[in-house]
This record gives structure tokens, C-alpha cells and sequence, in this order.
């Protein structure tokens, strides 16, 4: 090979090797158009321990109490304190129970609420939940001069003493029935203001009752009258079922609430005789005029 040939295979295999490194580099025009990249702002997950303790109304401690944090269980120690797993951002529930006081777990609405994603933010620790000792009612229910036997009996709650504040009204979970002599106690009851109800052929309710903490409140007469049924059919103005709210309200002021099945149907049992006006509502529709009623017993 002549030096010539050898010196112009040099320059081309140099040539070749400058081309791949420049095809290896970026433009100038890639360079811009991308510019460096940005991560977006990592948000740290909050995540809280909670801890608290279980008193009674006196302020006692309570030991061996069951809190539950969420779906998880754990017990108080001497002092009533008790410590949640640690819990991340979002909403969770506290409530707690012991024997020999009052489970509010029962009335649906006695759990507490707390939102670790709260601003500005609740506090996390040093939750005090107060249990107290149950109430009980007892007494007979009459029709006429006669004992209604069988007779169900339902407890309602417009307010009562909560974990940390008073509740919103309720039912109890309860359910009882009267004896053959027309008697009936409930027990377990949180302290609060209550109203029993008795039905059976009729409906009879006892005045408004406030019991503190511990009271009894025995020899409850309740007279049950006459009542009457009412059938409910809501429908559309296309003529099709239509799921709506239903009340009926007398003259008192007394109101009573359904809501109708997949067929627009309800039915209100045991209402009591009298003047009452029948008002329904839905979604998207406007209400119905207020439907006066003349309710005769059955």
C-alpha cells in the first residue's frame, strides 16, 4: 500500500469517527426545546398519632375500657389513656365502651369524627371521651282498660349526653315488647331527653323525659288510641314510580317521615286520628301541594 492510498484511508476512517460522535451529541435545537426537567412538588403524606383517655362523669378514670380507632381495638390502661396506630391523612372515628356504662356505639351516632387533612389542624392528641352510667325506663301500656300485650315498644332520643358533646336525635336500637300484663322496661339507655312510644292496634306516647346519668324512671303509663294506615303512591309526571320523601304533618306540629321503595310506595302504620296534611318530594321535581287528610281510626 502506497503511502498515499494509507493516508487518505486515514482521513476518511477520521471522518467517519467525528460524524458518530456528532450524531452521539444533542442540537442545540434539542437542547432548547426540552430544557431540564422539573419534578413536580412531592406532598408528604401526614400521617398522626393519636392518643387520648376514658373517663367517667366524675372525671374518674376508666380501666380496661374499649376504644376503637377505626376498626382497630385497643384498651385503656390504669390512668384510662389509651394510644391509636398512627393513622395517615383523611377522616377517622374514635369511640369507646365499657361495662356498667352506656354504649353509644348503639344509637348510631356516637362515634367521634376526626379529620387528620383538617386546616388549620385539630388537635391530635389528649382526646378525653366521657362514659357514663345507663338510664332505664319501665312501665305498662293500657288499651282502654285492658293491658296491651305484645306491644312495641320504641324509644326516641332528641338529644343525649355524647363522648365529647351532645348528640343529634335518634332511635334507640332496641327493640322491646310488652309482657302479658302490658309491662316493659328498656335498659342501657345514654342520659339524655327520650320519648317511649308503645304500638299495638293504636299508638300512645309518654310526655318528653330527662334522665341524668344513672336515673330510673319507673311506672310509665302509656294509653294507646286509635289509629290509622296510610297508603302512598308517588309517581311522575310521566306516570312511572318515583322515589320520593313523604310526610305527613298534623295539626300539632307532629310530623312523620318515609321514603317510597322502588315502586313509589310507603306506608305509615299506627298514625294517630286526627287532622293531617300529606306533603312529598323528590329530586328534580318540584313538591307536591300540601294533601289535607281526615284520619279515622281503622
Amino acid at each position: 500500500m502506497t503511502r498515499r492510498a494509507a493516508a487518505v484511508i486515514a482521513s476518511l476512517a477520521i471522518a467517519t469517527l467525528l460524524a458518530v460522535v456528532a450524531a452521539l451529541q444533542p442540537s442545540d435545537e434539542t437542547t432548547q426545546a426540552d430544557g431540564p426537567i422539573i419534578a413536580p412538588p412531592i406532598k408528604a403524606l401526614r400521617s398522626e398519632a393519636i392518643s387520648g383517655r376514658v373517663i367517667d362523669g366524675r372525671g374518674t378514670p376508666i380501666e380496661k375500657a374499649t376504644v376503637h380507632c377505626d376498626t382497630t381495638a385497643v384498651q385503656t390502661d390504669a390512668a384510662g389513656a389509651f394510644a391509636c396506630p398512627v393513622w395517615d391523612e383523611g377522616r377517622h372515628t374514635l369511640a369507646a365502651h365499657a361495662a356498667g356504662f352506656a354504649d353509644l356505639r348503639a344509637t348510631g351516632v356516637g362515634r367521634m369524627a376526626i379529620d387528620l387533612d383538617a386546616s388549620p389542624p385539630p388537635k391530635r392528641t389528649g382526646w378525653v371521651m366521657t362514659l357514663r352510667r345507663p338510664v332505664q325506663v319501665s312501665g305498662r301500656v293500657v288499651m282502654g282498660a285492658q293491658p296491651a300485650a305484645g306491644a312495641a315498644i320504641v324509644v326516641r332520643f332528641t338529644s343525649a349526653r355524647g363522648l365529647r358533646q351532645d348528640l343529634p336525635s335518634f332511635v334507640w336500637h332496641q327493640r322491646v315488647r310488652t309482657d302479658t300484663q302490658g309491662r316493659f322496661s328498656v335498659t342501657g339507655l345514654p342520659a339524655g331527653r327520650l320519648v317511649v312510644t308503645a304500638r299495638k292496634g293504636g299508638v300512645g306516647s309518654s310526655p318528653p323525659i330527662d334522665l341524668a346519668a344513672g336515673q330510673r324512671r319507673a311506672g310509665l303509663l302509656i294509653t294507646l288510641r286509635a289509629a290509622a294506615s296510610v297508603s302512598v303512591t308517588a309517581t311522575s309526571s310521566g306516570g312511572g314510580p318515583l322515589r320520593s320523601i313523604v310526610r305527613l304533618r298534623s295539626v300539632s306540629g307532629a310530623e312523620l317521615k318515609g321514603t317510597c321503595d322502588g315502586r313509589g310506595r310507603f306506608r305509615f302504620d299506627g298514625v294517630p286520628a286526627g287532622q293531617w296534611t300529606l306533603v312529598a318530594t323528590a329530586p328534580g321535581h318540584y313538591a307536591t301541594k300540601p294533601q289535607p287528610l281526615d284520619l279515622r281510626p281503622h
